[in-house]
């Protein structure tokens, strides 16, 4: 309704009017996530006419993108334009990411490409040097920051949005395997995200934010669950036990930031229950239950999610059938 009373999907909208608050284009997750997993009743051809004019033209009302015309030519946002350049482009990259996998759906193939091909546009603004996404000018050197996890946005342009670099170096869940894919290797990839979990664990204040992982803010809502590529889910699982326990609780501080419309608190459920979405997809990570037994009512039957190895469940309610691997082939335990 907003598109066609407005001319734009909307972006952070409040009380139904466009607020241009925050970055990018994520209203497309929402529409290309309900496709994929059968929630159709919209029109899914003018969701995607606006999804597109959004990401090519610099003079959609509302919710242009800023810093287009480069980002299109040079295929990052370059930190002459913008002073969170770096959270721009990771966040663009995303969404166009959102726009080429709607017009494959819709059978729009060359109109994938163009958009599939940019999101691969997280390469432009990592350095190998520093292994690190960072800031990059239009003659195309790099700008890293001296600390890394120090929030600088606070005070200054650093690049980033509501966070620092080493917590916007895990912003790509739409390529995993290509941002792992940028690491020396495997095992780097590991270590450098295990030490910021481990680092996150040494700051246990709830009101100023967390120069790591920082539960209290969306960019690495997922990070947890990424250990799942490189084949070591205990990480993931202790990981997100580890937040469900210590960063949300019952008292006045039992939430790191303000829920940003019930998304804090709905990455609680997912990780109490055991699973976690891959927006825009039918896949699901495995983590780690909280809750002795979780009924998901869906539109093709009833979900059991039983952690019987925790706390025991019934045979009859099992119904014989079992998890055997994870995301792509790894084993569980």
């Amino acid at each position: 309704a907003m598109y066609e009373q407005g001319g734009s999907l909307p972006r952070w909208p409040i009380a139904n009017v466009y607020s241009g608050c925050m970055i990018g284009n994520h209203g497309y997750q929402i529409i290309l996530d309900n496709y994929v997993k059968g929630l159709r009743g919209f029109n899914a051809t003018a969701a995607y006419t606006a999804m597109k004019e959004e990401a090519i033209n610099p003079a959609v009302p509302h919710t242009a993108r800023p810093c287009l015309k480069e980002y299109l030519s040079l295929g990052y946002c370059p930190s002459e334009s913008a002073g969170n350049s770096v959270s721009l482009t990771l966040a663009y990259a995303f969404d166009d990411w959102a726009v080429g996998t709607m017009a494959a759906l819709l059978g729009k193939s060359s109109e994938a490409s163009v958009f599939l091909n940019r999101s691969a546009n997280f390469k432009n603004v990592w350095s190998s040097e520093r292994q690190l996404m960072c800031q990059r000018s239009r003659s195309g050197e790099f700008h890293c920051p001296l600390d890394p996890a120090f929030h600088e946005w606070m005070f200054t342009s650093s690049g980033f949005t509501e966070g620092d670099a080493v917590e916007w170096v895990w912003f790509v869940p739409h390529d995993i395997p290509g941002l792992l894919s940028l690491f020396h290797s495997n095992d780097s990839f590991t270590q450098q995200l295990e030490e910021f979990f481990v680092r996150a664990q040494e700051h246990h204040s709830n009101f100023l934010p967390n120069p790591y992982y920082w539960a209290g803010n969306e960019p690495d809502l997922l990070a947890p669950y990424l250990f799942n590529f490189v084949r070591r889910p205990d990480l993931t699982q202790k990981n997100v036990r580890w937040l469900l326990d210590n960063k949300y609780t019952t008292a006045p501080d039992g939430l790191a930031g303000n829920d940003d419309y019930g998304t804090l608190s709905a990455w609680y459920i997912w990780g109490a229950i055991g699973i976690y979405p891959l927006t825009g997809t039918t896949t699901y990570f495995l983590g780690s239950p909280a809750l002795e037994k979780a009924t998901i009512k869906t539109s093709s039957g009833t979900l059991l999610i039983c952690a019987e190895s925790i706390y025991g469940c019934p045979t009859a309610e099992l119904n014989a059938q079992f998890v055997q691997k994870s995301i792509y082939g790894c084993p569980t335990a």
